[in-house]
C-alpha cells in the first residue's frame, strides 16, 4: 500500500480546509495550490484584508462590514495594546508569520496590519 507524501500530508484536515479556503479552493486542490508559488496580486491583497478584518471582528466584536482599511485601531475599533498583541498572535497563527511586538504596537490602522502581514509573507 502506497501513501502519498505531499506538502500537506502531515497537516490536520481542519488546517487543510483553512488553507484551501484561504487559497480559494477545496481540500483536494490544497496540495497542488500550495505547491505552486504564484506572485501576489490585488486579489491576494483583498484576501489579506478580509482575513485581517475577520480576525479583528473576533478580537473586537465589531462587525466585519464596519471595518475598513482606514479604520483606526485605537479610535475607531477600540483596540488597546493587549488587544493588539492578541491580534498579532492570531495573525501569526493564520498566516504563519512572526510579528514583532514593536511592529504590532506601532500599527495604527487596519491597512497597517495588512501591510505588516504582507511584508512578513514576502520575506518568509
Amino acid at each position: 500500500m502506497s501513501t502519498s507524501q505531499g506538502p500537506t500530508s502531515g497537516i490536520s484536515e481542519e488546517a487543510k480546509r483553512k488553507l484551501a479556503a484561504s487559497l480559494g479552493g477545496n481540500v483536494a486542490g490544497a496540495s497542488a495550490a500550495s505547491a505552486q508559488e504564484e506572485p501576489q496580486d490585488d486579489g491576494a491583497v483583498r484576501d489579506f484584508f478580509a482575513e485581517v478584518a475577520r480576525i479583528l471582528e473576533a478580537t473586537t466584536g465589531i462587525e466585519r462590514e464596519e471595518i475598513g482599511e482606514r479604520s483606526r485601531l485605537d479610535e475607531d475599533l477600540n483596540v488597546d495594546s493587549l488587544s493588539k498583541v492578541d491580534t498579532a498572535v492570531r495573525l501569526e497563527e493564520r498566516f504563519g508569520v512572526r510579528i514583532e511586538e514593536a511592529d504590532i504596537l506601532q500599527a495604527s490602522t487596519v491597512g497597517d496590519l495588512v501591510e505588516l502581514v504582507e511584508g512578513k509573507g514576502e520575506t518568509s
